[in-house]
């Protein structure tokens, strides 16, 4: 669902009009939150962990 919701900001994001820190507060408000939706009720093992990171760096680029 985080990918899904990526894909259809990219077009958001690539405005060169919205400033930086814009831009980091909506991926931190939309991205973050649909990627971390129910994590209160996770275990979190490394795995997960690792995971998340790899998305969430992969989002970043």
């Amino acid at each position: 669902m985080a990918t899904a919701a990526i894909v259809r900001m990219s077009r958001l994001l690539k405005v060169r009009s919205i400033s930086f820190p814009t831009k980091c507060r909506l991926y931190n408000f939309f991205e973050v939150f649909i990627l971390l939706y129910g994590c209160h009720t996770w275990t979190l093992h490394v795995d997960t962990e690792r995971r998340i990171l790899a998305c969430e760096h992969k989002y970043l680029q």
